[in-house]
């Protein structure tokens, strides 16, 4: 018997006499994802796989072995009673099984054991129960909500989904803000639907972004649709750009700002969100399409851009009875803003969740994009230690 071939039944052999065989689909809380971990932390089953290049399918290498027992282990590959005929050969079935995980950790799913799957396999036991331990706790905090429909952002996750009676019945993917522009956590609710919204530029924005770039290049403005303009609302004044130097903008009470009107093309595309969050942060259409096509998607200054946001909009006017459903398209390709106030405010919950279970029970995680994770968790371990002062106090005090 070769010596590749005896590793292999061995690894096989281990599997299946551990003795925690709960699997990424099997857990119904968090709490038993955690169990799990923690049993696996506690035991001799996690391997590192070796650095290498990347394999795909009809590769052989010898980490494939190492790859089948780690997937089995984890639920994304189901435990085989016969020693494979080609136990280094990366198989179709094996790359449908990594094509699984990396779906369950945000990775681009392309079946390939590739230098950023390789860290999501190799991320520890002790990494990950730290994670469950931090998003149980968020997620106890946020329990269910009682509104009967509402929206959740998922940071971690780019992603939004909208519920009605607790069921799913939209989901889409996001753009969020970049590290130095994170979006917060906050909940609020939606009160009204802008169609073809206009854009005044936050004097943040403004700063970073726009005038360095019009000091470089005196036809930015023209090219990106950019305004400057005095006052507000009927009574503003467009002030032509030659006549004003950079640095007088957003001075003093009635200062300049930069304006972008409604078109298609605009900075926030063809609707937005308001809502009253005291970030000034709202959800918006975008017509950069393509960042959605990448994998990791924190681009944003902030605010959360959405895949589909005529999908969200004729959602939300369908759950409010408005009319204005069945004219959306229409009202869209004109450049006039209209504002749809909903009689019921929509519940708008952004979280910052890296490990949760989907409604089947199988386990996803996300990377911690903003390191909140472990500062996170320290916060709350140090609120439980205090807390257990206090009752060893009282208990002394009885």
């Amino acid at each position: 018997m070769s010596q590749h071939k005896l590793v292999v039944i061995i690894l096989s052999l281990s599997l299946m006499s551990w003795p925690f065989m709960a699997t990424a689909k099997s857990f119904t809380h968090l709490s038993d994802a955690l169990s799990f971990y923690t049993d696996l932390e506690n035991s001799d089953q996690w391997k590192k796989i070796p650095k290498g290049p990347s394999i795909r399918v009809n590769d052989t290498h010898p980490s494939i072995p190492l790859l089948r027992q780690k997937l089995q282990l984890l639920g994304d590959l189901e435990p085989a009673l016969d020693t494979p005929e080609h136990p280094e050969l990366f198989d179709q079935v094996l790359a449908q099984a990594l094509t699984n995980f990396q779906s369950r950790h945000g990775a681009e799913a392309d079946g390939i054991l590739g230098p950023h799957t390789r860290r999501l396999l190799n991320t520890s036991p002790a990494f990950r129960i730290k994670q469950l331990q931090i998003n149980a706790s968020r997620q106890q905090s946020f329990g269910t909500p009682a509104a009967q429909h509402y929206i959740r952002v998922n940071i971690p996750e780019f992603k939004l989904r909208l519920y009605d009676q607790e069921q799913v019945t939209l989901e889409m993917k996001t753009v969020v803000g970049r590290k130095k522009r994170q979006t917060p956590v906050f909940d609020t609710t939606i009160r009204t639907l802008v169609i073809n919204p206009s854009w005044n530029v936050p004097k943040s924005i403004a700063f970073k972004d726009i005038l360095p770039k019009w000091e470089q290049d005196d036809n930015f403005l023209d090219s990106h649709n950019l305004q400057i303009r005095s006052g507000w609302g009927p009574n503003s004044n467009v002030i032509p750009a030659e006549n004003v130097v950079p640095s007088s903008m957003y001075q003093g009470a009635n200062y300049l700002r930069f304006f972008e009107p409604p078109s298609k093309q605009n900075t926030l595309g063809q609707f937005k969100f308001l809502s009253q969050s005291r970030y000034a942060i709202y959800l918006h259409d975008t017509p950069a399409k393509h960042l959605f096509n990448r994998t990791r998607r924190d681009y944003s200054s902030g605010c959360v851009r959405l895949e589909r946001a005529q999908d969200l909009a004729s959602a939300l006017l369908s759950l409010a009875n408005r009319p204005e459903k069945t004219r959306l398209k229409q009202l869209a390709k004109t450049d006039k803003t209209r504002n749809i106030n909903f009689a019921e405010p929509v519940p708008l919950y952004v979280v910052y969740w890296t490990a949760w279970l989907d409604k089947e029970g199988t386990l996803h995680f996300r990377d911690d994009i903003y390191k909140r994770d472990l500062n996170d968790l320290a916060k709350l371990k140090s609120e439980e230690n205090q807390l257990s002062a206090i009752d060893q106090h009282i208990e002394q005090q009885n």
